[in-house]
């Protein structure tokens, strides 16, 4: 980001609007899927535990420095610090009306992509110095020749040590696409020589897939982006049975591939994920090729208008102080 005079003192704390409980709508059976608007919004405003659990600071809880707990204010929120919830919220409202605008002047099929390639895995204690850049680059060679608008995510995996030896977490960086202006066997095509060249980090998962989508689809997908990570990834081995000639019983045998189930995340596994997030931008996140480029440009300045307007506040009001002597 451009150097802004925008400090905070050094015995900051999270502010009494981080602590105000968010009550959320009541709602049973699996968690609700983030691909509507409400939902968005719920979910990154239902912080009142993880902020609870912040504040009070538990022996053995996850402790966040300050430099963190400073990105997870509200009023950081024009920085669009990927830990920051509000930011998502707003930085997914401009992107939500300017794709809208876009479908709405034409007629084409969309497709959801996404590429989860097993060498951006990387140990929890690694998480925080990978640069989303490597898995842009990969993908922007991935989809070359297509239009696209696309979101490095991370997804974090709670029990590694049998893919990564020595450690027990770590973090998958992936990323999602919103592809157009395709036929849709061209770009099965490219997965299909994609998967036949990379591996994803679970063996026996492709690293590349797409789906079209409905009409109806398209902004939920692109929401379901632009989301905070939501949950946690525990990985099993898939076992076969056989029958043992020598006991005459039915046994159960790994087969070299694995599965996985997910869960909502805790607020300790939640801090960790901020970690791994520290000094992230959703607007460098965000990357895009072809016709993607002048859409995520144009998205890119409304979403940081209010870190301009402070900018320029400040600048004037440095500039008056200094007249004044």
């Amino acid at each position: 980001m451009p150097s802004m005079s925008l400090s905070l003192p050094s015995n900051h704390r999270l502010s009494a609007e981080c602590h105000k409980p968010h009550v959320a709508t009541p709602y049973r059976g699996k968690r609700r899927p983030l691909n509507t608007w409400p939902a968005f919004v719920e979910a990154h405003r239902d912080t009142g535990a993880f902020f609870d659990y912040l504040r009070k600071g538990r022996k053995g809880s996850v402790q966040l420095s300050q430099a963190i707990l400073s990105e997870l204010e509200p009023d950081t929120a024009l920085f669009l610090y990927a830990n920051n919830h509000e930011a998502r919220i707003a930085f997914a409202s401009v992107a939500m009306r300017h794709f809208q605008a876009f479908m709405d002047e034409r007629e084409t099929t969309f497709f959801w992509v996404t590429f989860i390639p097993g060498k951006f895995v990387v140990p929890e204690s690694e998480a925080a110095d990978f640069d989303p850049r490597r898995m842009q680059g990969w993908a922007h060679q991935a989809l070359s020749g297509f239009s696209h608008l696309g979101m490095v995510e991370l997804a974090y995996y709670t029990n590694v040590s049998a893919l990564l030896r020595g450690h027990e977490r770590g973090a998958s960086w992936h990323s999602h696409h919103l592809v157009w202006g395709c036929e849709k066997a061209t770009l099965q095509q490219r997965m299909k020589t994609l998967n036949a060249q990379s591996k994803a980090f679970l063996p026996g998962v492709e690293p590349a897939f797409a789906v079209e989508l409905r009409p109806e689809e398209v902004i939920g997908k692109l929401l379901y982006m632009l989301k905070f990570p939501q949950s946690n990834y525990r990985c099993y081995p898939k076992k076969a049975k056989r029958f043992d000639a020598k006991t005459h019983k039915m046994i159960s045998e790994p087969t070299g591939f694995f599965r996985q189930r997910k869960g909502e995340l805790r607020p300790g596994e939640k801090a960790r994920v901020c970690r791994m997030l520290e000094d992230a931008y959703l607007h460098r996140l965000a990357f895009a090729g072809g016709e993607g480029v002048p859409l995520l440009a144009a998205i890119r300045k409304d979403a940081l208008l209010p870190y301009r307007r402070e900018q320029s506040r400040v600048a004037s009001r440095a500039a008056f102080s200094r007249a004044r002597r």
